[in-house]
């Protein structure tokens, strides 16, 4: 009778102490009030108020949830109840009572899910009976794992396979205990798409439990760096994966995962390279991956400022996959530890690229060269020179993006190029030559002829002052200058750039221009006649007949080589100061000019080196002057309109300097043109600029330092 009146704290004592005395027997937690059910049910503690009296069959299972009863008639047979069904309980938590009951033998069968228990012949006076033996507790170590799904299945009998369901329950992690009924169990456990089954856990006689179902898998990132690791469960197939277990980001040295015990494929990524470990076997204890890494060696020869894009294979020639990494400022050999994949790697110097396809590092070592060739530039007898390497744009006397510029060159001169087809820009003061699409991409290339002879016969005239100007294809004036030369006499022969020039012959007060002078192809003369007439040979520009001239006009004029009689022949007539009073036009409004063109620079050990190209547009009048200012010291020059290029001193190393520049004109500062930033430092050289044919950032040169100056 005192048995009969047990409340919920003795039986719950009863219970633990059972639990704990069992044979094999792992401590668990009691659940507490509200605690959550393997089947996401609520646990309420079952209490009892009033004693059992009569014929009652009360059966406890507390914990559980979702359970069906059903009492029947004794079958006399052992581990089954097909007798007459008495009473059904459906979707019970912790216990169910069954009452007026008449004096007898009973079974009992209790489900959960797929589960069953059995409880034979229970006689029953007219005294209470109380049936606790049906159920235990299960008790899973998660081994260090976290959000693990684990499922409780019927026993099957076969191994790594697993029977009907019971329960679930998803987010486990550390040390769990579960009621559960009496039976043979498989459980399964699962993280992402990784699985491992623990047949047959006996249950049958009581507490029973699972662990070790966890091992170590060691990754050695072999000195990579920002690796990403997939883990995915093993598809039996080389260099693809399974499903998905997790996934960890900006990986590297040496780690080391808590895995469920399984199968895995192991796909390692480096920016777009890929590389899969096939079937690392972590079932049976630990597991590692190593040797994921070969040394990529690049022999850039005498190139220089290379920079490297690394790139995952797309199987095509001349084109590149996604990006995986790109180191900048090249040169010699250089060594990189890349993942085991095949690259292909493009090389850049300046806008010049090359494309080397399907480089296979998927051994230890791998590497390429082999990347430049010898372009040789025969400058004549003419310096100095810039020479502008560009990428060829594949259209005749335009260039494309730049690569670099070299100054101050003359004779013969070699370059180391990255193979590509180039446009050069050859430059002497104001003219210019292009020699389009040089074919250095497969062997030495080579530029020649780049000059021509211009013949001046001055005649009986002596002290005359020789000017080469760029033409600008307008008659009567004449384009920015080449060179000049003073006190000239007799026939002078000058080397020039092929190109077409305007000639301006000065004597006294004199002016004679000869406009459009073709030296692109063929020698070239001009000659200077008794009358103040000069011919030229190859003329590219038709002449322009010559206006009446006033009674005040005093130029001279230009007439062809082996003319025949003077009124023949087109003349052009410049008169030094005085002009024919031409028709009124509207006044225009002024214009300051446009910004400044082609700037270049170059930076090195506490001096900086620009240069620039007039502006495209001149505005109301031409150029003047050039305003260069200095930032951040606010240092400012005024250089005369012919300047075009200025060597800075006195730049403080490892400090961000920049510049910027206006062209000037009579109405006032043109648009301004800004540099880059720029760093000096000792490391960096300036030996290739000749720096005693510019003008420098200093007072002795006639400059103006400090304040901004105002326009003219």
């Amino acid at each position: 009778a005192a048995a009969m009146k047990l409340t919920l704290p003795l039986v719950s004592i009863f219970l633990l102490v059972l639990v704990a005395c069992a044979p094999g027997a792992v401590a668990a937690a009691p659940l507490e009030e509200g605690g959550v059910l393997p089947d996401g049910q609520r646990f309420s503690p079952v209490f009892f108020g009033a004693p059992l009296e009569g014929p009652v069959i009360r059966v406890d299972f507390p914990g559980l949830s979702k359970v069906n009863v059903t009492l029947r008639e004794s079958d006399g047979v052992e581990g089954q109840a097909k007798g007459k069904k008495i009473a059904t309980s459906k979707k019970q938590s912790d216990e169910t009572t069954f009452t007026e009951l008449e004096a007898g033998s009973y079974d009992i069968l209790v489900q959960q899910g797929s589960s069953k228990v059995f409880a034979d012949d229970i006689v029953v006076t007219d005294s209470p009976v109380i049936v606790d033996w049906l159920y235990t507790t299960l008790n899973i170590d998660y081994d260090a794992l976290t959000n693990v799904r684990a499922d409780l299945r019927l026993d099957d009998g076969n191994p790594g396979s697993i029977g009907k369901g019971v329960w679930s329950v998803k987010k486990q992690q550390g040390s769990a205990s579960y009621p559960v009924l009496l039976g043979s169990y498989d459980v399964r456990l699962r993280l992402g798409a990784a699985q491992l089954v623990i047949d047959g856990v006996d249950c049958s006689s009581g507490p029973c439990s699972v662990a070790d179902v966890a091992t170590d898998l060691s990754v050695d990132y072999d000195t990579l760096e920002n690796m990403r690791v997939d883990l995915r469960v093993a598809d039996g197939a080389d260099e693809t994966v399974g499903g998905g277990v997790w996934t960890k980001r900006k990986q590297s040295g040496v780690q080391v995962y808590r895995v469920l015990r399984d199968a895995y494929d192991v796909r390692l990524r480096h920016g777009a390279a890929t590389l899969v470990i096939d079937d690392v076997d972590c079932q049976t204890g630990p597991c590692s991956v190593s040797g994921i890494a070969s040394d990529l060696s690049v022999d850039y020869g005498g190139l220089e400022k290379i920079k490297l894009d690394l790139r995952n294979s797309d199987g095509e020639a001349g084109t590149f996959g996604g990006a995986v990494w790109s180191e900048s400022f090249q040169e010699g050999t250089a060594t990189y530890r890349v993942l085991r994949s095949i690259y292909d790697a493009r090389v850049r110097q300046g806008a010049a690229s090359l494309v080397i396809d399907d480089i296979d590092c998927t051994e230890s070592e791998c590497s390429f060269g082999d990347l430049s060739e010898t372009l040789t530039v025969d400058y004549g007898g003419l310096a100095p020179l810039t020479l502008q390497l560009r990428v060829s744009d594949g259209a005749a006397g335009t260039i494309g993006g730049g690569v670099w510029s070299k100054k101050a060159q003359s004779g013969v001169r070699s370059y180391e190029v990255l193979k590509a087809i180039y446009d050069l820009r050859i430059r002497h003061a104001a003219a210019a030559l292009v020699p389009d699409g040089i074919d250095c991409s497969s062997g030495p290339c080579e530029v020649s002829g780049i000059t021509t002879n211009l013949t001046v016969d001055l005649g009986d005239t002596g002290n005359v002052k020789v000017q080469l100007r760029k033409s600008d294809g307008k008659p009567g004036l004449d384009g920015g200058g080449v060179w000049s030369r003073t006190r000239q006499n007799g026939t002078i022969v000058h080397e020039v750039l092929r190109g077409i020039y305007d000639l301006r012959l000065v004597v006294g007060r004199e002016v004679s221009i000869g406009d459009s002078i073709d030296c692109r192809s063929t020698d070239c003369s001009a000659t200077l006649s008794s009358d103040g007439l000069v011919s030229t040979s190859g003329t590219a520009v038709e002449a322009t007949p010559e206006p009446t001239p006033t009674p005040e006009a005093t130029g001279r004029r230009l007439e062809p080589v082996g003319a025949g009689r003077p009124d023949t022949v087109p003349r052009v007539r410049i008169p030094d100061r005085v002009r024919r009073t031409p028709t009124p036009t509207p006044t225009p409004q002024p214009v300051p000019p446009g910004p400044v063109t082609e700037v270049e620079l170059t930076v090195g050990d506490g001096q900086a080196h620009i240069s620039w190209e007039e502006p495209e547009d001149y505005g109301t009048t031409k150029v003047s002057a050039y305003r260069i200012l200095v930032a951040p010291s606010a240092e400012v020059m005024v250089l005369p309109a012919s300047a075009r290029e200025l060597l800075i001193g006195n730049l403080e190393n490892g400090v961000e300097h920049w510049i910027q520049i206006n062209a000037i004109n009579d109405t006032g500062a043109g648009q301004r043109v800004l540099t880059d930033k720029f760093t000096p430092s000792a490391a960096l050289d300036l030996s290739d600029v000749q720096k005693d044919s510019i003008f420098r950032s200093d007072t002795s040169q006639g400059l103006s330092v400090g304040a901004p100056v105002s326009p003219g």
